[in-house]
């Protein structure tokens, strides 16, 4: 995993060439380009105010609102929120999440589009479905393989070919689709134009205000129906019906293979629409993850102080170490005096076992018993030789002299 974050500007551009997993990017109100990935690899280089990005694997990317995005492909998934900048993306190998979004170009999408709050969006071609909720500019596709569905869109809607069906719920602005299945309208057009080609059914719901102009086309003539009061139909040229309600400001040209229906009712409309998607309830986007923030490194913890040396401290060695010396010249002494009486009693020709004195000596009366060895005596001679005193046969001697050997 590799993790970075450096300072930029309020309006950087970003581009990204090649993404081999998801992409999760979210704006934020910081001058800060922050970057993670569950790769080994991420390279941010940058020049000026324009950088650019590669990573080896999934991306969080978090940047400022008025950062303008151009990525040229995105292997898995695109999750994007609260860019207020322009993004564009030329390939999306998966699906693609968009809220809170300013200008969005996108040229191939192989799954579904999700989007939320968007501003104004052209897509060239869409592998799955569309669902767009609140958007305030143009909205103009040119082919979709799935169904259509558009919520609350202020401005124009040019969608192209439609591979499903088709659902629009108050659009502002005019509407032009062929759609392979059905085409489900709840419209209050102005002065705007409405065309619309289905290969399946048409319904089109208007308020009972509307002021519009329609000509209205079936398959079969009967098949075309007016649920509207004070409505009359007139035929019109090519088979085509005509009816004009209120002033007639708008323009609207309905082309069914299948039924036709035009209805002021709620209920009516409704109990088509609900087979669109989702019914048109919001589905729930889930969060991006966050990055988490970098841990502080903990404070080195002191060192506590030396404890102060006792006024003593000096005293207190020096006594010890006489001490020390005085028992060591006393263990020396009397390891001597016990070394020259061996050797007396050696000359003398006193051994020991009781044996017979050599021929021309006197014996002399047996010497009492030497004392044993200390431990302090051992422990005097083990000092010596460490602190290199006396060698290590000088320690022996002396340990044989106390023990009377």
């Amino acid at each position: 995993m590799q993790r970075q974050t450096f300072p930029c500007s309020a309006a950087p551009s970003l581009n990204i060439d090649s993404l081999p997993g998801d992409l999760q990017l979210a704006a934020w109100d910081r001058e800060e380009l922050s970057a993670k990935t569950s790769g080994d690899t991420l390279i941010l280089n940058q020049n000026g105010d324009n950088w650019s990005l590669s990573c080896d694997d999934d991306l969080i990317l978090y940047l400022p609102r008025q950062a303008q995005v151009n990525l040229k492909s995105v292997s898995g998934d695109a999750d994007i929120r609260a860019l207020n900048g322009p993004l564009t993306i030329e390939n999306i190998g998966g699906d693609f999440q968009g809220r809170s979004l300013g200008n969005i170009v996108i040229q191939n999408l192989s799954g579904d589009f999700q989007g939320r709050s968007l501003g104004s969006l052209t897509i060239q071609n869409i592998g799955g479905d569309f669902d767009l909720r609140q958007a305030s500019g143009n909205c103009i596709l040119q082919r979709t393989s799935g169904d259509v569905s558009i919520k609350q869109l202020q401005g124009n809607a040019s969608l192209g070919q439609i591979g499903g069906d088709l659902y629009v719920n108050q659009l502002t602005g005019s509407l032009a689709a062929l759609a392979a299945g059905d085409a489900v309208l709840f419209l209050a057009p102005q002065e705007d134009e409405i065309n619309i080609q289905a290969q399946g059914d048409i319904l089109l719901r208007l308020p009972l205000d509307a002021s519009i102009t329609l000509h209205l086309r079936a398959a079969d003539p009967e098949d075309v129906r007016v649920n509207f009061p004070n409505a009359n139909l007139l035929p019109g040229e090519n088979g085509d019906w005509l009816l004009s309600l209120g002033g007639g400001a708008a323009l609207a040209t309905l082309s069914s293979q299948g039924d036709l229906l035009v209805t002021s009712q709620d209920e009516d409309w409704q109990s088509f629409a609900e087979f669109g998607p989702g019914g048109w309830e919001e589905p729930g986007i889930p969060p991006i993850p966050p990055i988490p923030p970098i841990p502080p490194i903990p404070p080195i913890p002191p060192i506590p102080p030396i404890p102060p040396i006792p006024f003593d401290m000096g005293d207190k060695i020096s006594r010890r170490v006489e001490e020390a010396s005085r028992r060591a010249e006393s263990a020396m002494r009397r390891a001597e005096e016990k070394l020259r009486a061996s050797e007396q009693r050696a000359r003398m020709g006193i051994f020991a076992g009781g044996s017979k004195p050599v021929v021309g000596f006197n014996p002399r009366p047996a010497q009492p018993a030497s004392e044993p060895v200390s431990d302090q005596e051992r422990l005097t001679i083990l000092q010596m030789l460490q602190e290199k005193k006396i060698t290590l046969q000088q320690a022996d001697a002396l340990l044989a002299a106390l023990e009377g050997k």
